[in-house]
């Protein structure tokens, strides 16, 4: 029998992007984090991931604050083994969604639920134009 050589997985180098934006209507400040850096998120942010359960970075969403700003922010990986999908940036900016409308204090309406939509839309449209600054590929699910 013959023996397969062992091969270790190519790393990726380590990588941080990220840009910041302001929220129109509901105030506040948008940001969304390209990275594979665990440790330059944490120094970034403020965001102990072992806090949150989170041992390697794929796709998340936080809010942080301090006494001048609230950052509603989402976190991928798009250098990650698991290629980064459509689902996963609608999924996060979801997250978003749900977190600003409970800051402010603002109750779905399963009935009229279209300022929720456009605050998803709007949330996904900066991701993917953020991905496409950065020459991200993405990569529909099959």
């Amino acid at each position: 029998m013959k023996k397969k050589k062992a091969t270790k997985k190519k790393e990726s180098p380590l990588r941080y992007d990220e840009i910041i934006l302001k929220i129109p209507l509901y105030h506040g400040d948008f940001g969304i984090v390209a990275t594979n850096d665990i440790e330059e998120l944490e120094r970034s942010r403020g965001i102990v991931a072992s806090e949150h359960g989170i041992d390697e970075l794929y796709g998340h969403a936080f809010l942080t604050e301090n006494d001048k700003t609230q950052l509603f922010l989402i976190v991928i990986n798009p250098y990650h083994e698991i290629h980064l999908t459509n689902g996963v940036i609608a999924h996060e900016s979801a997250h978003v969604a749900d977190m600003i409308f409970q800051n402010r204090d603002i109750y779905m309406d399963f009935n009229n639920d279209e300022p929720y939509c456009y605050l998803i839309e709007g949330l996904v449209n900066e991701v993917y134009k953020f991905l496409a600054e950065l020459k991200v590929k993405l990569h529909l699910e099959k």
